[in-house]
């Protein structure tokens, strides 16, 4: 397990801007190592900013569109043109410049299924793809039960929450499923989410979070004062064994 670097910034402007190129440089490295990469975006409010940094020049001309596969960490059960949805908030953003065909799009589609249906369906779309797209990283000791993404963004909620992953909830439990259901978050909008879960957060090759806050970069600090298993934060479990970790705080 390799420690977490941390990143500070004064402002959510700069602490993007250094998430977005870092964001580049795997997406780069990883689409020349083997023809394609994997990004794992995240949801809610604070990622705007960057997605919409590398959907604009000079960060769009460098990115590697034509070999980029998208996938979400995270989503609220609601119609993809919804407000809260995940997937709109990519769409108007990172996606409004640069479309990406169909086949590379890799959304969770939960609306009109039960959760579990969707986290089921959304698991064997996981299973197909990297079933098409083999990556390994056995001899690295990533594990092969789960996807090996190279590039997975987290947010990380006031109450320590990541992706869909609440405090205190079974799904934070999973430990062989890819994609769990949560009926009842622990923070509005109080619909059904569907998220990865942490096993599979925790075989990702660069895992990286975007944080912006006082009370988050507090969090933070507990993480590294206190042995983090023992908190009841969902985003301190986040503990790559073989990747890297990152955290981009601002504030």
């Amino acid at each position: 397990m390799n420690p977490a670097t941390i990143h500070s910034f004064p402002d959510l402007e700069t602490c993007s801007r250094a998430c977005a190129e870092e964001i580049l440089a795997i997406c780069r490295r990883e689409n020349a190592r083997k023809g394609f990469s994997t990004l794992v975006l995240a949801g809610g409010s604070t990622p705007r900013r960057l997605y919409e940094l590398l959907a604009t020049p000079p960060l769009e001309d460098l990115m590697p569109w034509e070999g980029l596969h998208l996938f979400w960490g995270d989503e609220r059960v609601v119609a993809p043109e919804h407000e809260w949805s995940n997937f709109r908030m990519a769409g108007v953003t990172l996606l409004a410049k640069n479309p990406l065909p169909a086949p590379h799009l890799h959304p969770i589609r939960g609306f009109g299924q039960t959760p579990d249906q969707a986290a089921e369906s959304y698991e064997k779309e996981l299973r197909d793809f990297f079933h098409r797209h083999p990556v390994s990283g056995e001899g690295d000791g990533f594990s092969p039960h789960f996807p090996l993404f190279d590039c997975i963004l987290l947010g990380m909620g006031e109450d320590g929450h990541t992706a869909s992953l609440f405090p205190g909830k079974a799904a934070l439990e999973e430990k062989k499923r890819w994609v769990v259901a949560e009926l009842v978050p622990g923070q509005p909008p109080f619909v059904p989410r569907l998220s990865l879960s942490l096993p599979v957060l925790n075989n990702g090759r660069n895992v990286l979070f975007l944080a912006a806050g006082a009370k988050k970069k507090r969090l933070l600090q507990q993480f590294h004062a206190t042995r983090p298993l023992v908190l009841p934060y969902p985003a301190a479990r986040v503990r790559p064994t073989s990747g890297l970790l990152q955290w981009f705080v601002a504030g």
